[in-house]
């Protein structure tokens, strides 16, 4: 299992849910993806869905898109050790 924290400047959306602008917590237990808000505590699941890479990643990044209607959307993510490259539709 692997976790990191990240921050999110603006509400965006990940996968079908839209996760409000603030700290999270992502755990990764590479069948189950969690994003739990540190303020509120409330935890969002969803599938671990993504390739495996030939290493683990040594940093997390978020790559956000603009969506058509304006909003940010996550559209892939390294997790800090993991080796999965997490996409989200």
């Amino acid at each position: 299992k692997v976790s990191d924290e990240i921050t999110l400047s603006k509400d965006t959306r990940v996968g079908s849910v839209v996760l409000a602008a603030g700290r999270y917590r992502i755990d990764c237990d590479h069948s189950t993806l969690s994003f739990t808000n540190e303020s509120t505590g409330k935890k969002v699941d969803m599938p671990c869905l993504g390739k495996e890479m030939d290493q683990k990643a040594e940093n997390t990044e978020l790559y956000l898109v603009m969506d058509s209607d304006g909003g940010s959307r996550l559209q892939k993510m390294y997790l800090r050790g993991s080796n999965v490259e997490h996409f989200f539709d």
